[in-house]
This record gives structure tokens, C-alpha cells and sequence, in this order.
């Protein structure tokens, strides 16, 4: 008797709970049916770092206030990369124009800095968004950055910029072990910007995690695509030829693919033609250019940069095939109810 009577004021103000999660619009009627656990959980233990955390920004998505272990994590990977990025700007500056000797120089300290802002947007995002698949992008980038850095050392280490060159590659290896362990920890808490978004609905749940990942899979297929044509346009003259020009059409239907990718699978609008167009244009270039560094015109680049055109040329191609793959299975969960969703 004195059970029942206990338990009457929890099961009333669970009811409250509810009715009110309801009335906000946060769960809608399957998720009330298919979520009593998670309800019930935040309902018990109240408001956690991670289910108070939730707020819609400037263009309507719905993100995260940073709790404290996400903010820490999120300060220091930004600290070190705006210090890389400072160290391979001043590079830049400093060997422009750019002449024979320092031509090797401001072609990878370009290369560095494009990598470094795509490390820092899959950082930010991955944490806003609570995307673990952003942070593991982060972490390839990060990796291919540090690769980068020391290849650069290795190869020229004994002219002025020595010293700049060695500090660089000391930041990256000393932080990429905490890169690693830091974007494991924060992603362990994630997925309540996940849950507010989209429910407890499985099947749902599944077509928005290909989404996210085929997203993954596009930006760091871009990211190595970009560094393909700087490699190689920065490391010819820049007289205009016809290799000035293939770089043009390759980056301006890189870029047409981007925008087509973005309005497509974002808000599911059906333009797979003219996305297969513009998609088709980088396996071809990505072709021509490892042909060309390794056996038509191998003369016509520098030693310094024949070895990074074909690692990221065969990096491009590989991620270029799996974003294909994910691109029709993310195509293939259009109509299912996801882009109605804040996300």
C-alpha cells in the first residue's frame, strides 16, 4: 500500500515530464512510444552535462552549449592549430614571390594551411554537432597534416627556415597523441543532439548516420583533392598553358560539386545528373596527374613534390570511390522522413 502511494507522485510528475517534452515539440509520438528509457533517464537523474546542452543556433540547427570536457578539448586542438596555421602563413609570406629556392618551401607551407582549416572545421563542427564520424575526420586530417610536416623536415633541412620547420614538426608530434585520445574521450558523450534530432527511431537513426558519414567521406575526399591541384599548380610556373588551364577546370568542377552535393543530400532535392557530371571530372583529373608525375612528363615536376602528388593523388582516388559508395546509400534514404528533421 505504501509502495503504490509512493510511487503516485513519481508516476504524476513523470506524466508532467512528458506532456511538457511534448508540448516543446522535442519528442513527437513515435519517440514518446519507442523512448522511455532515455526519457526516463534524463527524467531520474535531471539534467546532465550533455541533455542541458542543446540549443539551436543562427540558421536553425540544432547544436550544443560546450560542456566543459568538450570545451577544454576544443580550446587546445584550436590553440594548436592556429599555431601551425601562423607558423605556415608566415612561411607563405615570407617566400613570396615566390623564386627557385623558396618555391618548395611556400608550395607546402600552402598545402599545411589548407589542411589546417579543414582540421579546424572538423574539430568545431564535430563538437557542435556532437559528430563522432567529424572528430575521426579530424583525426585523419591531423594525421595526413603531421605526415606532411615531417616529410617537409626530413626533405629540407638544411636551409633558413630549418629552425621554423623543426618547431612545426615538434607541435605535431608531440599533440597528435592527444589529438587521438582527446577526440575518443569527448565522443564517448555524445548523442543527445543526435536524440533531440531525430528520436529513438532506428531506422532513422541509420539513415542519418550514413548521411553523416557520407559527409565525413566528402570533405576529406575534398580536403585531399584541394591539395592535389595546389601541389601541382603551385609547383609550375605560373605562365598560362594548358596545365594552368586543367587545373582551372578541375577546381571549378570541384567546386560545382560541392554546392551540387550540399543542396542535394542536405535538403534531398533529386539533381544526380548533374551531380555524376561534376563528380566524374576528379577521377579523371586524379588519373591524368598521377600518370603524368610517374610516367608522361615526370620531368615537369620537381622532386620535392612528385612523391606528395602520388600519395594524395591515390588518397583522392580512394576516398573518391568510397564517397560514391556512401553517396548511394545516403541517396537511397531520401523520402524517409529525415530532412523534415532540425538538424
Amino acid at each position: 500500500m505504501s509502495s503504490q502511494s509512493a510511487s503516485q507522485p513519481t508516476d504524476r510528475l513523470l506524466g508532467d515530464f512528458l506532456a511538457n517534452r511534448q508540448n516543446t515539440g522535442l519528442y513527437d509520438s513515435t519517440s514518446l512510444r519507442k523512448s522511455r528509457v532515455e526519457i526516463n533517464d534524463e527524467f531520474l537523474h535531471g539534467e546532465s552535462d550533455s541533455s542541458a546542452a542543446i540549443r539551436t543556433d543562427y540558421f536553425g540547427e540544432t547544436i550544443r552549449n560546450v560542456n566543459k570536457r568538450s570545451y577544454t578539448f576544443l580550446v587546445l586542438m584550436l590553440i594548436e592549430l592556429l599555431a601551425l596555421l601562423t607558423m605556415s602563413l608566415y612561411h607563405v609570406w615570407d617566400d613570396f614571390p615566390v623564386t627557385s629556392k623558396t618555391r618548395s618551401d611556400f608550395v607546402y607551407s600552402l598545402v599545411l594551411a589548407l589542411n589546417i582549416l579543414f582540421c579546424m572545421y572538423y574539430v568545431i563542427h564535430g563538437v557542435l554537432k556532437e559528430r563522432s564520424i567529424e572528430l575521426f575526420t579530424f583525426l585523419a586530417g591531423s594525421l595526413i597534416l603531421t605526415a606532411y610536416v615531417i616529410y617537409e623536415f626530413v626533405i629540407y633541412n638544411g636551409d633558413r627556415e630549418l629552425e621554423n620547420r623543426k618547431w612545426r614538426m615538434i607541435v605535431c608530434c608531440l599533440c597528435e597523441p592527444f589529438n587521438i585520445i582527446g577526440a575518443m574521450y569527448v565522443a564517448r558523450g555524445f548523442g543527445w543532439v543526435n536524440f533531440i534530432i531525430i528520436g529513438a527511431d532506428m531506422e532513422l537513426g541509420a539513415v542519418f548516420d550514413t548521411l553523416c558519414t557520407y559527409f565525413a567521406m566528402f570533405k576529406i575526399n575534398l580536403q585531399m583533392a584541394l591539395s592535389l591541384i595546389a601541389l601541382s599548380f603551385f609547383s609550375q610556373d605560373m605562365a598560362f598553358d594548358y596545365e594552368w588551364a586543367i587545373e582551372a577546370v578541375a577546381f571549378s568542377c570541384l567546386l560545382l560539386n560541392s554546392v551540387i552535393s550540399h543542396y542535394m543530400f542536405s535538403r534531398e532535392i533529386s539533381m544526380l545528373r548533374w551531380y555524376v557530371l561534376t563528380s566524374l571530372a576528379q577521377p579523371l583529373y586524379i588519373t591524368w596527374k598521377l600518370l603524368e608525375v610517374s610516367t608522361v612528363y615526370p620531368e615537369s615536376y620537381h622532386s620535392y613534390v612528385r612523391l606528395p602528388v602520388l600519395i594524395a593523388g591515390f588518397t583522392a582516388l580512394m576516398t573518391y570511390f568510397l564517397t560514391v559508395v556512401w553517396a548511394h546509400k545516403a541517396r537511397n534514404g531520401f523520402g524517409k522522413g529525415l530532412r523534415l528533421r532540425n538538424r
